[in-house]
């Protein structure tokens, strides 16, 4: 029998007007809020529409947008300052996994006197932060219920996966409607991503029913989402509300299994190339398939129904087969990057990646341990 402990203390808001009626809740408890955006986002839209909406439940928000693709961790200790100088009693994360995860270590700093370097370094905080409320504009982030965040040490580009007690966030503002500021490509990675992680975490020796209930569940809304998998008359704004539900269903499920070492050696190739992660993740999807039909050829078989590549009863080995064929379809069919070096990521930056991911605070849960020669010989596969 599964034993296991499950806690579930963020304060979730999911649909279309989340961020209004999250903010109502939000203003009892905080008043003054530095909301921080990707400078990628469109600030006369999104960013512009969500300062509205908070403000509207009589927030004072100050605009943090000096956050790109290349951005390191003294990022963060600007966050701080910011929060410090306003005096600011919550900060709002608004964007992809990276600005989500400056914000919320941003949040956990204030008024500790420590810098993003400073924990990077080992020393962790024992007083001070502030709330942190997340608003994910792409639906999902692997690390949102737990006290993980992923940084870019500005000293060498090392790609940071670290555990920061006390860091979850206060409140989730999940809407769908937000994915609209996305180009679709953008979406359908992203997509693919949330398929990639949500995989490791169901083959994790961690996993138990619920785990796999709630990753299962992910894993179909995920390929709903992928135009031409789903309902063939589906929506672009029911392909977003897919994506958002894979999401939810994905960050709740490795909530109980944690990310993997796989997940660890996607962010690290983006900390060091400036790839999108969920570009850099895309490649690794028929390999991660393929790990499953070798170890755990039982679990595949309960995916084969989700993917759609038959109605008849096969065995789990047949059917791996078929599902890994189905990913590569889907990646051919969408002209996405199949190869790392399609992506313009050299391979001299491999054994950096290799060693950053085993440096990470990761779970090693694989039933079929990778040791750094699997991963340097995975990387030469999907080159």
């Amino acid at each position: 029998m599964d034993r296991f402990s499950f806690f579930f203390p963020s304060a979730f808001h999911y649909g279309r007007g989340a961020v209004s009626k999250g903010a109502e809740e939000l203003a009892t408890r905080s008043r003054r809020l530095i909301l921080v955006a990707e400078s990628s986002l469109p600030v006369g839209s999104l960013v512009s529409s969500v300062k509205k909406q908070l403000e509207a439940a009589s927030l004072s928000v100050l605009v943090f947008d000096d956050l790109g693709i290349t951005s390191t961790a003294p990022v963060v200790d600007a966050i701080r300052d910011l929060a410090e100088t306003a005096k600011a009693e919550g900060v709002v994360g608004l964007g992809g996994i990276r600005a989500l995860s400056y914000a919320k270590t941003a949040a956990r700093l204030v008024n500790t006197g420590l810098r993003a370097e400073d924990f990077i370094d080992g020393n962790l905080p024992k007083t001070g932060g502030i709330g942190y409320i997340e608003i994910p504009t792409t639906g999902r982030n692997p690390f949102m219920l737990s006290d993980t965040v992923l940084l870019v040490d500005g000293r060498n580009r090392k790609g940071v996966l670290k555990g920061l007690p006390g860091s979850k966030p206060e409140y989730v503002f999940f809407d769908p409607a937000l994915a609209g500021t996305i180009s679709k490509r953008t979406a359908l990675s992203t997509a693919l991503d949330t398929l990639l992680f949500t995989l490791e975490g169901y083959f994790s020796k961690e996993s138990n029913f619920l785990s796999d209930t709630l990753l299962l569940r992910s894993l179909s809304a995920s390929l709903k989402a992928v135009p031409g998998v789903g309902d063939p008359g589906m929506g672009t704004e029911e392909l977003y509300e897919n994506s958002f539900q894979a999401g939810l269903f994905s960050a709740l499920g490795l909530a109980i299994t944690g990310s993997g070492i796989l997940s660890a050696l996607i962010f690290s190739l983006h900390s060091l190339t400036g790839v999108p992660k969920s570009f850099c993740a895309v490649p690794f999807l028929p390999e991660v398939l393929e790990y499953g039909r070798m170890y755990l050829p039982e679990k595949i078989a309960r995916i084969i129904p989700i993917l759609g590549v038959t109605d008849r009863e096969i065995k789990a080995e047949e059917g791996a087969d078929l599902a890994v064929e189905a990913i590569r379809t889907i990646l051919g069919v969408h002209d996405l990057p199949t190869r790392l070096k399609d992506l313009g990521i050299k391979d001299d930056v491999f054994p950096r990646a290799v060693d950053n991911a085993f440096s990470s605070e990761v779970a090693f849960s694989l039933p079929k341990p990778l040791s750094k020669e699997n991963l340097l010989d995975l990387l030469k596969q999907v080159f």
